[in-house]
């Protein structure tokens, strides 16, 4: 029987590189505690990242070459943000923000993937810098946007959840 992979895309900017490895982490845990107490089930958690999924190229922009390189084929799309939005791409903000309306506009077509969004909540720093105001400030202003088309919660601790309706 053929193993059943659930692939997870992870989108994030460069400030959240710590919960990118945890939740590698946890998936590789996962993986094994499945596969030590439910053989028979023969199914795995598959995390998908531009570090590790994407290779350097030639014939487009960044993004094109990542979005071209990582197919929009996976099950759940999975974003987090903290207080950076990320590099700019053509079409957006950040190539997250990109991400993200990439697999909503491919959810609104066929019904996958399932996305959820994720925003740190950890006490921050006052930004001292122009472009530490503006980072900021496009991540509020992307959550607003979530918070309008989606089911979201905010916690006092951990993280804010953002689920896309189908």
């Amino acid at each position: 029987m053929a193993q059943t992979a659930i692939r997870i895309f992870l989108s994030t900017p460069s400030d959240v590189d710590e919960e990118r490895r945890s939740l590698a982490a946890l998936i590789s845990e996962i993986n094994d505690v499945v596969t030590f107490l439910a053989p028979e089930r023969n199914v795995r958690l598959e995390l998908i990242h531009y570090e590790t999924h994407a290779y350097p190229d030639m014939g487009g922009r960044p993004q094109q070459i990542i979005d071209r390189l990582i197919p929009i084929d996976y099950d759940i799309h999975l974003g987090v943000m903290w207080k950076r939005c990320g590099t700019p791409t053509q079409t957006a903000d950040s190539g997250t923000i990109h991400e993200f309306d990439r697999a909503l506009e491919h959810r609104e077509k066929t019904g996958r993937p399932t996305i959820m969004f994720y925003f740190g909540m950890d006490e921050i720093t006052m930004p001292t810098t122009a472009d530490e105001i503006e980072q900021l400030s496009k991540v509020v202003k992307f959550r607003e946007r979530l918070q309008n088309i989606g089911l979201t919660a905010i916690t006092l601790s951990g993280p804010t959840f953002a689920s896309v309706p189908v």
